[in-house]
């Protein structure tokens, strides 16, 4: 797998967030939803923000319930590699989704965002986009190998098979027992095993 490799920055560059990111984080500072960041001393969220991401979470959950449920059961996973990729590049972060929170945007729908500025992570999966997901267990390429346990985010492609996001408990090879016991029981509560034996949940 090609991995792309952080390269110093000059000291002039500026940073110009997308449109789309520069909206999504505007309606979450009008909502006064700030994500906790992977460690919570660095950031406390203001009054308020905990009824703001609970009625966040409600209006996700209102016309997506089984994938919002779905995410915030994803919670539990503890610090998993973030993978998207297309057919020129592939992006990778690590993370936890302790920080999970959605924003409704105009004429675009429903998103799950995942905001860590400490390590410059701006994550926005758009929630009508997903139709289900694929629970792998694999094998690491390392030397030796590692067993893996995976959840590939499907989209809504001709063939259904459109790969929109990974996400892998991390790191490989050193996930605490506890933590594949979560894994394992997301997917007993949510996949079924389908006649191709691939363990998928749709949404």
């Amino acid at each position: 797998m090609f991995v792309a490799h952080h390269s110093p920055l000059p000291s002039n560059y500026t940073h110009s967030p997308s449109p789309l990111c520069t909206r999504l984080r505007h309606r979450v500072l009008r909502a006064r939803r700030a994500p906790a960041l992977l460690s919570p001393a660095r950031m406390q969220a203001p009054s308020g923000a905990a009824p703001a991401r609970q009625n966040a979470v409600a209006a996700a959950s209102a016309t997506y319930p089984r994938l919002t449920q779905f995410l915030e059961a994803c919670k539990q996973l503890g610090e998993v590699r973030i993978i998207a990729t297309n057919a020129a590049a592939v992006m990778e972060a690590i993370a936890t989704l302790d920080g999970l929170f959605y924003a409704d945007v105009p004429r675009r729908g429903m998103y799950a965002n995942v905001v860590d500025h400490s390590i410059n992570l701006d994550l926005h999966l758009r929630l009508p986009s997903v139709r289900a997901v694929r629970f792998e267990q694999g094998t690491s390429r390392g030397n030796p190998p590692s067993p893996t346990y995976i959840l590939r985010f499907l989209g809504h492609d001709k063939e259904g098979t459109d790969l929109v996001l990974s996400l892998f408990l991390s790191p490989v090879g050193e996930v605490p027992p506890e933590r594949v016991e979560r894994w394992m029981q997301l997917r007993q509560a949510y996949a079924i095993l389908t006649p191709e034996q691939e363990y998928v949940c749709a949404f």
